[in-house]
């Protein structure tokens, strides 16, 4: 059960960081777009 449990553990930190990845992306774009419509 304790193996079971750190893998769960294991994909939810990955799923955090990813979804924290495409969030920063996002941002990066859009302070892109911001300065090519200036």
């Amino acid at each position: 059960m304790q193996v079971q449990s750190r893998k769960l553990a294991q994909e939810s930190t990955n799923l955090l960081s990813v979804a924290s990845q495409q969030g920063t992306e996002r941002k990066q774009g859009r302070r892109e777009s911001q300065l090519v419509a200036e």
